[in-house]
C-alpha cells in the first residue's frame, strides 16, 4: 500500500486559522492534557463549552514516534482552533 505525503503550505494554514477565528460561538479547545500512564496514551481536549474529546495519540499524524515529553509540550493556536507541537514541528 502506497503512502501519500500531504503537503500543506503556511499560507493555507494561515487562511484556515483566520477562517476559524471568525467562527464566533463555536467550541474551541481551551486546554490540552496528555495522559501517558497506566496503559493510557491519550490527548484530552477540553473545549470552552466544557465538553471533552479524547484522542488516542497514535491517531494524530506526526505524533506516532514522539516521546511523551515532546507530546506534552503542546501550544494552542488561533484561539483554540489548532494545536502546535514546537519540538516536533507538527500542527493540527
Amino acid at each position: 500500500m502506497a503512502r501519500h505525503k500531504v503537503i500543506t503550505t503556511d499560507a493555507e494554514i494561515d487562511r484556515v486559522i483566520e477562517k476559524a477565528s471568525s467562527l464566533q460561538g463555536d467550541p474551541r479547545v481551551a486546554r490540552v492534557e496528555y495522559r501517558a500512564d497506566h496503559g493510557l496514551d491519550l490527548l484530552i481536549l477540553t473545549l470552552n463549552n466544557g465538553r471533552r474529546h479524547v484522542i488516542p495519540r497514535e491517531e494524530l499524524q506526526g505524533l506516532q514516534s514522539a516521546t511523551p515529553r515532546q507530546i506534552a509540550k503542546v501550544e494552542l493556536l488561533g484561539g483554540g482552533t489548532g494545536l502546535h507541537w514546537p519540538d516536533l514541528d507538527v500542527d493540527h
